[in-house]
C-alpha cells in the first residue's frame, strides 16, 4: 500500500531528523518514497517529499531521477515527463507498470 507507507514514513520523519536515520537506509528510503507517491493513485502533493532533507541522499546517485521526477510532476512539465518515461521508466518496472497512472497524474497537475 504506497499511500500507507508513504504517510507513515512522512509522520515518523516529523518526529526525527536525518541524522536520526541510518546512513544505509536513507537511499533507500528516499527512493521508496518517491516511488510510493509517484505511483499511487491517491497522492499528488509532490512538494511536502521534495522539502524533505532526507530526499537529498538522492542527489548524485544514480537514482537521482527520482527526486527529478518529483519536481517534475510538481510543476506538471509533460514534456520533461516524457522525457523521464523513456529514460526512467524503461529501466524501473514500477513505473512501467504503473505508467497510466503517472500520465494521468501528470495531465492533472498540468492543468492545475
Amino acid at each position: 500500500n504506497f499511500k500507507e507507507f508513504y504517510s507513515n514514513t512522512l509522520q515518523s520523519l516529523a518526529y526525527s531528523t536525518v541524522q536520526e536515520v541510518l546512513e544505509n537506509e536513507k537511499h533507500s528510503l528516499s527512493l521508496e518514497m518517491a516511488l510510493s507517491v509517484l505511483v499511487s493513485p491517491e497522492m499528488y502533493n509532490f512538494s511536502e517529499l521534495i522539502e524533505q532533507p532526507l530526499l537529498q541522499s538522492l542527489s548524485n546517485t544514480a537514482d537521482s531521477w527520482a527526486y527529478d521526477a518529483l519536481k517534475v510532476f510538481s510543476r506538471g512539465n509533460i514534456k520533461q515527463y516524457e522525457q523521464l518515461i523513456k529514460s526512467a521508466g524503461a529501466s524501473n518496472q514500477l513505473l512501467h507498470d504503473n505508467q497510466k497512472i503517472l500520465d494521468i497524474k501528470i495531465r492533472l497537475m498540468a492543468f492545475l
